[in-house]
C-alpha cells in the first residue's frame, strides 16, 4: 500500500473572462509542479476546463489536458470518458480557464450531465464565463472537493491538502 506523500497541498486557480481586476489560473503543488493557465495574450491555448493527473506519492501534477467545450461540442464528452477511464484511484485535478462553454451549454448530454452529478460536482445552467475547480478520485465519488464561482466575481481560489493511503 502507497501512502501520500507528507504535506501535500494543492492550489488551484480558475478564472472567467469577466473576472476584474485580476485573473487568476494555475495548479500548483507543494511537489514542485506547476501549470500556469492565465497567460494573457494566449487565453485561448487554455480556454475551457485543463486537467492534470497528481501522482501523490510524490505530490506533482503529470499527464495534462485541455478541453474547449467552448470551441468544440463534443470536449464535454471528450472530457466525461477521460475521467471516467482514468484507473481506480486516480486523482485527477481540474480548472476552467476564461470560458468552460457556451451560453447555451452545447454537448452536455445526460450522461456528462449524470457523471458530474455523480461525482458530486453540480455545473451551473448556463456556464458562460462562470468557473470551476475541482479535485477527484476516480471511483470514489465521495471524496471529490468541487468549487464553483459565477461570473462578474473575483477568480476562483482554492488550496486542498492531501492525506491517505492509496
Amino acid at each position: 500500500m502507497l501512502c501520500v506523500t507528507e504535506n501535500c497541498t494543492v492550489d488551484l486557480a480558475a478564472f472567467g473572462f469577466d473576472d476584474a481586476p485580476i485573473k487568476y489560473g494555475y495548479i500548483r503543488t507543494s511537489g514542485s509542479s506547476s501549470l500556469q493557465i492565465y497567460v494573457p495574450e494566449s487565453v485561448e491555448m487554455y480556454r475551457g476546463v485543463n486537467i492534470v493527473e497528481l501522482d501523490p506519492t510524490t505530490c506533482t501534477a503529470g499527464d495534462r489536458q485541455h478541453f474547449d467545450p467552448y470551441g468544440h461540442a463534443d470536449h464535454w464528452t471528450q472530457l466525461m470518458e477521460t475521467l471516467e477511464s482514468a484507473t481506480t484511484g486516480t486523482i485527477m485535478v481540474g480548472v476552467t480557464a476564461d470560458t468552460p462553454g457556451t451560453l447555451e451549454n452545447m454537448g452536455i448530454t445526460d450522461a456528462v450531465a449524470s457523471f458530474f452529478t455523480r461525482y458530486n460536482m453540480t455545473l451551473p445552467e448556463k456556464i458562460f464565463r462562470k468557473k470551476f475547480a475541482f479535485i477527484m478520485q476516480n471511483g470514489y465519488p465521495r471524496k471529490t472537493i468541487f468549487q464553483a464561482k459565477p461570473r462578474y466575481r473575483e477568480s476562483l481560489r482554492m488550496s486542498v491538502a492531501i492525506r491517505g493511503k492509496l
